[in-house]
């Protein structure tokens, strides 16, 4: 940023704006935008588990091209309560399950 006589461009200021705009909706959203809930939930039912608890987001635990990662605490086939993470991406609707 270049300060001209005390000034700001009004590039500059939007730019600014905006990355607090951002920043703001990331840091007060508790991860939504980083998290798919219902794909999560979805993924995990549909391979028996149960109890599904969803923690929010989890971070560094999906690869780069994974879009989302959903953290979770479930009941497995055998009754343990397990714990992981749904990594998905929204360009197809395959989803992996880690476990921590």
């Amino acid at each position: 940023m270049s300060i001209k006589n005390g000034r700001f461009t009004l590039i500059e200021i939007i730019i600014v704006v905006v990355g607090i705009l951002i920043f703001g909706s990331i840091l007060f959203s508790d991860g939504n935008i980083l998290t798919d809930n219902k794909t999560a939930h979805r993924i995990l039912y549909e391979q028996g588990y149960t109890d599904i608890q969803i923690t929010g987001y989890e971070a560094w635990a999906c690869k780069e091209s994974d879009n989302y990662s959903t953290g979770f605490v479930a009941k497995n086939k055998d009754g343990k309560m397990i714990r992981g993470v749904v990594c998905s991406s929204w360009l197809d609707k395959y989803a992996t399950i880690r476990f921590k």
